[in-house]
C-alpha cells in the first residue's frame, strides 16, 4: 500500500482510501473516555462538545432500555443514570461512527457490527478485572477499537467489502480478514491500526486493538491477550446466540479454561441487554 500526497490518503491498486480526519471534539472526547480520573460531570462536559452525541446520549438516558422513572434532561444526569462504563462504551462507539459511513456497503450489518464489537469489548474488560496493571476501561477501549478497520474498509471499498462479505456467506469457514485481504487488499485489522495510528491514539491500546491473535505468546503485553480473548470469548457468545441453544452453557467450552470459561458465562447472562444496546446504536 503505497501514501499518497495527501496526509491520511492511501492507494491499493485502483482503490483510493482517505483516512476520515478526526475532528477536534471528538479526539478530545477519546482521550476523555481512556482517563480514569473523569468523573460525570467532566465527561459530560468534554462530551457536550460533539452535540449529535450528546442528543444520543440523552436519547438512550431516556429510553425504554435505560427506563428512568422521570425524564433526564442534562448529559451530568445521563450520564449518572446510564453508569461510567456504558459511557465510556456508547460514546466510543458513537465517537467512532460519527466519521465513517458503511451505509453504501449492502453486506455490512450494522446491529451484527455494534453487537460484537460491544460483546469483544465487555469480555476484555471482564478478563482485565485480575490484571493487576491492567484498568478495566483501557481493555474496554482496545476491545471496543479493534473492528474499526471494517468500517473504514466499508466506507472507503463499500464494493469490494461486499464481495468479501458475500464471499463469507459462500464459505462460512473462511475467514473475513483473509477474504477483505483478497478483495481490499488489506485485512481490517491491519486497516484498523492504519486508522488508530493516523489519529494517534495510545501505542499501546493501538498494538493490543489489532494484534493477530495467532502471534500471541508468553512475551506479550496483558494487554494485548485480554483483546485477544475478549474477541475469541465474543465469537463464543455469538455462536451459541446463532444457535439458539443454551442448554450447554453450564459446560466449559472447548479450549476454555475455568478463568475464560467464567468471563464467558458472565458476557453470556449480560447478551439481552448488550443486544438492546446495540439495537439503540444502531437507530
Amino acid at each position: 500500500m503505497n501514501i499518497g500526497t495527501d496526509k491520511g490518503a492511501y492507494r491499493k491498486g485502483d482503490a483510493h482510501m482517505r483516512v476520515p480526519v478526526l475532528p477536534a471534539g471528538i479526539g478530545r472526547l477519546i482521550q476523555a473516555i481512556n482517563d480514569e480520573k473523569m468523573g460525570y460531570r467532566e465527561i459530560a462536559k468534554v462530551i457536550g462538545e460533539s452535540p449529535s452525541i450528546a442528543l444520543r446520549i440523552l436519547g438512550l438516558a431516556n429510553s425504554a432500555w435505560s427506563a428512568p422513572r422521570e425524564p433526564i434532561s442534562s448529559l451530568d444526569m445521563a450520564c449518572g443514570r446510564l453508569g461510567m462504563d456504558v459511557i465510556r462504551s456508547v460514546a466510543m462507539a458513537l465517537a467512532i461512527a460519527e466519521v465513517f459511513n458503511p451505509a453504501a456497503c449492502p453486506g455490512f450489518n450494522p446491529r451484527t457490527y455494534w453487537l460484537s464489537a460491544l460483546l469483544g469489548a465487555e469480555a476484555a474488560a471482564k478478563l482485565a478485572e485480575d490484571v493487576t496493571e491492567l484498568s478495566e476501561n483501557q481493555a474496554r477501549t482496545a476491545g471496543l477499537l479493534r473492528s474499526i478497520g471494517l468500517l473504514w474498509l466499508a466506507d472507503s471499498q463499500p464494493d469490494q467489502t461486499d464481495r468479501a462479505f458475500a464471499s463469507r456467506q459462500e464459505q462460512a469457514a473462511d475467514d473475513l480478514e483473509l477474504l477483505l485481504k483478497r478483495h481490499c487488499g488489506l485485512g481490517y485489522l491491519e486497516a484498523g491500526g492504519m486508522v488508530a495510528r493516523y489519529w494517534h491514539l495510545p501505542e499501546d491500546v493501538v498494538e493490543a486493538a489489532f494484534m493477530q491473535c495467532r502471534f500471541l505468546n508468553a512475551e506479550s503485553a496483558a494487554l494485548s491477550e485480554c483483546v485477544c480473548k475478549g474477541a475469541s470469548i465474543a465469537r463464543q457468545v455469538l455462536a451459541v446466540k446463532e444457535q439458539d441453544d443454551l442448554s450447554g452453557e453450564d459446560e466449559p467450552l472447548p479450549e476454555m479454561d475455568e478463568y475464560l470459561h467464567a468471563a464467558y458465562l458472565d458476557i453470556l447472562s449480560r447478551l439481552d441487554r448488550l443486544e438492546e444496546l446495540a439495537d439503540e446504536l444502531c437507530r
